[in-house]
């Protein structure tokens, strides 16, 4: 069925021959034909290529196999090595997760650096099935039955309603030259199962299971697109900014399923599991709830969803009895010292002080358990988290308090609340002034 059956999915997602396409190449038979396919196209093209070096020798010829390549194809080739072995024992992560996360970081600056319109891999429909099969043998949504997209954040596979058999028939018929990857052949991965063991049991039951998958694909990623319009209505009536976070009202949840939660929540990679668990906290009216994902933190509260990037470590600052500037996790700083007691700066990411009262170090840090001060106008002590509690701080936002310490005494719980200890006075004959320019505070 190639090559014509190639440009459908050119038109269908509106990929012009103007574009200017970065192609990821491997050497292997897939990479080998997509581009031979695109140079008979006259498409635009140049060729990217990762050594991962997990192959000694062979991992050398691969690269040298693909220099070739575009040198015969006459289009710019990019390439880079990495120690992947090294790089997934440092993230504690597989070596796939590590090839994946190296290969696409850098696929991605080199479409920002060299103004590339699209990044291509050669995925196939083969490659469509083994991903949906992994998917349901781990257990999924309606994303994760629908798997591969042929196009999704900027990455286009027009490969990916062209068989395997289809590739491999083209490759012989046009004598077109490949790599072959022995690794391909192992059963360590999970992936590799799929395709050498569990895909021919389907064929015995269905020699076309192939192909009825494609007509598959096509209906889930259907059924998928209502799922999203309806979760796109609900985000559209219940969602809203604050800085950074996302606020999504507990409303859009009720009266609604597992399947479009999972599709409405998607972006931030809860499980089935999490998902199932904060439908049921909702129906129950339960809040103080926290959903952990690798890049967010979810926190339900008592009206609202609110969703936040994990938080970062927030580094302490010593900050000199002197006038100067800084930057800081919080933001940028400005101290500076001003003569009387009067006026005393009183927004939430300003404070005055007695100089006199302030003892060196002045350290600004994260607020932790059991730190606690003399809030301005008591005479007892309260601890920091009690006070967050009685101004209603909600979650997300506990994250990211911070306290200023004069020699170990907290005078300044940031956002919140001034210390009795170091306030000003009519006594007062210098001002020490801090402001914090940055509106994702407290």
């Amino acid at each position: 069925m190639l090559p014509g059956s190639f440009l459908e999915l050119f038109h269908a997602c509106k990929i012009k021959k103007s574009d200017r396409l970065l192609v990821a190449v491997s050497g292997g038979i897939d990479s080998a034909v997509l581009i031979d396919l695109l140079a008979g196209e006259s498409f635009d093209f140049a060729i990217a290529h990762v050594n991962f070096m997990l192959r000694g020798e062979d991992s050398e010829k691969d690269e040298q196999f693909v220099q070739k390549l575009a040198r015969s194809r006459d289009v710019p080739f990019f390439s880079v090595q990495f120690e992947t072995r090294t790089y997934a024992e440092e993230k504690k992560i597989s070596i796939q997760m590590a090839a994946r996360e190296l290969r696409y970081a850098w696929m991605y600056e080199l479409l920002e650096k060299e103004g590339f319109n699209y990044l291509v891999t050669a995925h196939h429909l083969n490659d469509a099935l083994e991903t949906t099969l992994l998917n349901l043998s781990r257990g999924t949504g309606i994303a994760g039955l629908r798997g591969i997209k042929p196009l999704h954040d900027r990455i286009f596979r027009p490969l990916l309603h062209t068989s395997r058999n289809s590739i491999e028939s083209y490759a012989r018929l046009k004598n077109v030259q490949w790599r072959e990857d022995v690794s391909n052949a192992s059963d360590h991965y999970t992936r590799n199962y799929i395709r050498h063991h569990i895909i021919p049991k389907l064929e015995e039951l269905n020699p076309s299971v192939i192909e009825t998958y494609r007509a598959t694909h096509l209906r889930l990623m259907d059924a998928e697109s209502v799922l999203l319009q309806e979760a796109a209505e609900r985000i559209n009536a219940y969602q809203h900014k604050q800085g950074e976070d996302i606020y999504i009202h507990r409303d859009a949840f009720r009266d609604t399923n597992l399947a479009v939660t999972e599709v409405l929540l998607a972006p931030y990679g809860l499980t089935i599991s999490q998902n199932q668990d904060l439908l049921e906290c909702i129906g129950r009216n339960d809040h103080s709830q926290i959903f952990i994902t690798s890049d967010f933190r979810l926190n339900l509260d008592r009206e609202y969803l609110i969703i936040s990037k994990s938080p970062t470590e927030i580094i302490p600052l010593r900050i000199d009895l002197s006038d100067a500037h800084y930057e800081h996790d919080l933001g940028k700083i400005q101290a500076f010292i001003e003569p009387g007691f009067e006026p005393v700066l009183k927004g939430p990411m300003q404070a005055s002080f007695d100089i006199e009262r302030l003892r060196e170090p002045l350290i600004l840090r994260k607020w932790e358990e059991g730190d606690h001060f003399i809030p301005l106008g008591m005479k007892g002590k309260k601890k920091v988290s009690d006070l967050m509690i009685d101004e209603k701080i909600p979650l997300n936002l506990k994250q990211r308090v911070c306290v200023l310490e004069s020699n170990g005494e907290i005078v300044w719980v940031v956002g919140l609340r001034i210390s009795e200890m170091a306030k000003v006075t009519q006594h007062t004959t210098r001002r020490f002034n801090i402001i914090i320019d940055n509106d994702k505070s407290v």
